[in-house]
C-alpha cells in the first residue's frame, strides 16, 4: 500500500539517524546518571520519532491507557511496599507476593501483570515476578523512592488535571502559594503545600528523603568551576565570607563544592536556612561540613550577612511565582559588594529541553512556582539591579552567573 511505503521512506532515515547515535554513545563521555545527558537524549529523541511515526494518531487513547493504569499500579505498590517485598536476586511466586502484602492474589496478580506488560517487572517462570533495573532502583534508594512517592501517592499531578481549578481562580497562571492548584486539587483551599504536607504524618521526613534522592541526579556537578572562589579569596580578609549556601538544606551542594575545591576555606563558608533546618544540620556533625558556618535565616527578609564575594542559591526560586522571586533576590542583591556575585543553580528552559524539564515546569505550576526560560531570568535578575555574566548549561540544574550593573 502507499501508505505503508510512505511510512517506510519516513522511518528510513530516522533508523540510519538512531544507528549512527547509538554508535556516538561508544565514546560518548556522559557519565551514566546524567539523567539528560545530549547522547542519551538524542538516543531518546529519534527512537520516540521512529514510535510517533509508526503508530497511528488514534493510538494515543490506548497509550494514555497505558500510562495512567502503570503509574496507578506503581502508586499503589509504593504505598504498600510491594516492591520491597520482590528479592533483588531470583524471583517470588505472585501468591507469595499476594500473601506479603495483605492482599488478595488476584488483585495482586491483576496489578502484576500490568507491570510486566510495560517492561518495568518481569515474569521469569510463569506466576513469578522479578525486579527490573527500572523497579529495583525503588528498593535500593531509598531516596528516589521517597521522590516517587511524593509525586505518585500523594496526588502531585492530579490537581493540574482538574480544570475546576481554573474555572474558579480564572485561567491565569497561578501565584498564591495558599490557592494553588495543589491546595484546591486536596481539597485543602488557603493552604500553602508546606501547611498541609505538615498536618501528614510522616510527610515533611518523606519529602526530605526525596529532596535527597532528587539531588542524586538534579545537582550541578561538573557544571561550574568553583576554584576561583578560594583564589580570590586568598586576597581578602579572612573575615570576608566568601560562600554563602542561601536556602542550603542540609548542606548537600555545599559539601560538593567543599569536596571539589578543598583548598576553599571552611570557617569563610557558611549555609543559611530556616533556624529548624539549620539547627539539625548543625546538629549532624557532619565531618564534610566541619568549620562551616551555620545561619538561620529566612531568604524572604532581609540577607544578614553583607559583602560576601559569592552567594548561591539552589532549587528555591523554582518554588516562587516571578514576584516572589524578585524579592528574595532583591534582598541578596542589597547587600552585594561591587565584586560580588550571585551564583543561581536552576533549571533552565529552551525549547528544544527535554519533556522531562516542562514536566517539572508543570509540577511547581501545581505549587504556584515555576521553571525559567534564559529569557525569564534575564528578566528577573535585571529588575533587582543585576545582570547575567553568564549561563553555565548543565543536563539538569544550570548555574546563572550575575554580578551588579
Amino acid at each position: 500500500m502507499d501508505e505503508n511505503k510512505a511510512l517506510a521512506d519516513k522511518l528510513a532515515p530516522l533508523c540510519k539517524d538512531l544507528a549512527q547515535q547509538v554508535e556516538a554513545l561508544r565514546t560518548a563521555t556522559d557519565g551514566p546518571l546524567d539523567l539528560d545527558s545530549k547522547t542519551r537524549s538524542s538516543i531518546v529523541k529519534v527512537a520516540q520519532d521512529i514510535i510517533h511515526a509508526s503508530r497511528p494518531p488514534y493510538a494515543q487513547f490506548s497509550d494514555h491507557y497505558v500510562i495512567f493504569s502503570e503509574t496507578a499500579v506503581q502508586r499503589t505498590f509504593l504505598k504498600w511496599d510491594a516492591f520491597d517485598k520482590i528479592p533483588l536476586e531470583g524471583s517470588i511466586s505472585f501468591a507469595d507476593l499476594a500473601a506479603a502484602i495483605d492482599a488478595d492474589v488476584f488483585l495482586t496478580s491483576r496489578m502484576v501483570r500490568m507491570l510486566i506488560s510495560t517492561g518495568f517487572l518481569l515474569e521469569p517462570e510463569k506466576n513469578h515476578v522479578a525486579h527490573t533495573p527500572r523497579s529495583s532502583i525503588f528498593v535500593t534508594d531509598k531516596g528516589f523512592s521517597a521522590l516517587m512517592k511524593i509525586n505518585l501517592y500523594d496526588e502531585f499531578v492530579k490537581p493540574l488535571a482538574k480544570p475546576e481549578y481554573f474555572e474558579t481562580y480564572g485561567r491565569k497562571e497561578p501565584v498564591d502559594k495558599a490557592h494553588s492548584p495543589y491546595a484546591f486539587g486536596v481539597g485543602a483551599p488557603g493552604k500553602t503545600i508546606w501547611e498541609i504536607w505538615q498536618s501528614r504524618p510522616g510527610m515533611m521526613a518523606t519529602f526530605i528523603q526525596g529532596m535527597k534522592g532528587a539531588n542524586g541526579f538534579m545537582n550541578i556537578h561538573g557544571v561550574y568551576d568553583f576554584s576561583w572562589i578560594a583564589t580570590e579569596g586568598a586576597k581578602h580578609s579572612p573575615e570576608r565570607v566568601l560562600l554563602i549556601d542561601v536556602g542550603g538544606g542540609s548542606g548537600h551542594t555545599l559539601k560538593y563544592i567543599l569536596s571539589t575545591v578543598p583548598e576553599l576555606p571552611k570557617s569563610q563558608c557558611m549555609l543559611q536556612d530556616l533556624p529548624v533546618v539549620v539547627d539539625a544540620a548543625e546538629k549532624a556533625n557532619d565531618p564534610e561540613l566541619e568549620g562551616v558556618q551555620f545561619l538561620g535565616m529566612d531568604f524572604h527578609a532581609s540577607q544578614p550577612v553583607q559583602g560576601a564575594l559569592v552567594y548561591y542559591i539552589q532549587r528555591c526560586l523554582h518554588d516562587y511565582d516571578d514576584d516572589e522571586s524578585k524579592k528574595i533576590l532583591q534582598h541578596i542583591a542589597d547587600v552585594m559588594a561591587a565584586d560580588s556575585k550571585l551564583l543561581i543553580g536552576e533549571m533552565v528552559l529552551a525549547p528544544d529541553s527535554p519533556p522531562f524539564f516542562y514536566g517539572v515546569d508543570l509540577h511547581m505550576m501545581a505549587v504556584s512556582g515555576k521553571e525559567r526560560s534564559v529569557e525569564d531570568w534575564e528578566m528577573i535578575v535585571a529588575s533587582v539591579g543585576l545582570r547575567i555574566e553568564k549561563i553555565h548549561f548543565g543536563t539538569s540544574l544550570s548555574v546563572v552567573e550575575c554580578v551588579k550593573v
